[in-house]
């Protein structure tokens, strides 16, 4: 009867030994995952901020095409008035 008091003890020690590794397990899974969350949402900050800048890089770059043609335009009609006024004297 000791003999089978011991196997049911060691039967149970087992048990509990396994629900710790099962429980260790899911507390490390579970870490890992919540740092690949975090990481993740890391990653889709810095995705949208990058976005944004793109935008407005975007939007500066038009103005500045913008205003270059515009200065360009000016610059060729000054030219043209000089050219005149030069071939008027």
């Amino acid at each position: 009867q000791s003999l089978q008091c011991f196997h049911v003890s060691v039967g149970c020690s087992s048990h509990t030994s396994k629900e710790k590794r099962v429980t260790l397990s899911y507390s490390y899974l579970r870490r890992k995952l919540l740092a690949e969350l975090v990481e993740d949402e890391k990653v889709a900050m810095e995705i949208a901020r990058l976005e944004e800048e793109f935008r407005r890089l975007t939007e500066e770059n038009r103005t500045l095409v913008t205003v270059h043609n515009e200065r360009a335009q000016q610059l060729q009609r000054l030219c043209l008035t000089n050219q005149t006024r030069q071939d008027s004297s």
